[in-house]
């Protein structure tokens, strides 16, 4: 079974300029846009999340502003799927649940843009429902705390998932997982 790819909050906000900029977002996001164009070629499963701020537009990825855009280089198109977080509130996990059920994955491959305690709530809401998950790209602000790191799998592993029509090559992967609900792997903090 073949990973889903979840973006989560690529969004120009987190670029130089925009109100919450996140220091490698641009070498990051060509990271991104080669993995989300390798799911497109082979259509692989994918989704969206996108940050949505109503009430304050101080704040990041307020409504009507540019901000609230997805990269150009990671657009999201008309009938493609998409999850949303209000106000910085409530992950959209059921929906990301819904999404994997509908898309017959048992795990997610995460491109992720935001900040270290985000990130930590997505942790913890994959291991509450029990969702695989593995970090491939992160523009994280894991600046906020630098010596912490995650575990990635390379780009060569994930594009061998996904392009392989081979069950026995997905023996041969066998990548670092953020969150594993069958033996329970998590990020350690150095």
């Amino acid at each position: 079974m073949k990973p889903c790819l979840l973006l989560i909050n690529i969004q120009v906000d987190h670029f130089e300029g925009g109100k919450a900029s996140l220091p490698n977002a641009s070498s990051a996001v060509l990271q991104a846009a080669e993995v989300l164009q390798c799911y497109r070629d082979h259509h692989q499963p994918f989704m969206h999340i996108q940050s949505v701020e109503r009430i304050d537009p101080s704040k990041p990825f307020f409504t009507g502003t540019s901000g609230i855009r997805f990269h150009d280089r990671v657009p999201h198109f008309e009938n493609e799927p998409i999850a949303f977080t209000f106000e910085d509130k409530v992950l959209p996990i059921q929906a990301i649940a819904t999404f994997m059920r509908r898309s017959d994955c048992s795990e997610l491959a995460v491109c992720f843009f935001g900040s270290t305690r985000d990130w930590r709530e997505y942790i913890l809401a994959f291991e509450q429902n029990q969702i695989n998950a593995t970090l491939i790209s992160d523009a994280s602000a894991f600046h906020e705390r630098p010596n912490e790191a995650f575990s990635s799998i390379t780009l060569e592993k994930l594009f061998t998932l996904i392009t392989s029509s081979d069950p026995q090559d997905r023996a041969k992967v066998s990548p670092t997982v953020l969150y594993n609900a069958n033996n329970n792997v998590l990020p350690k903090d150095k």
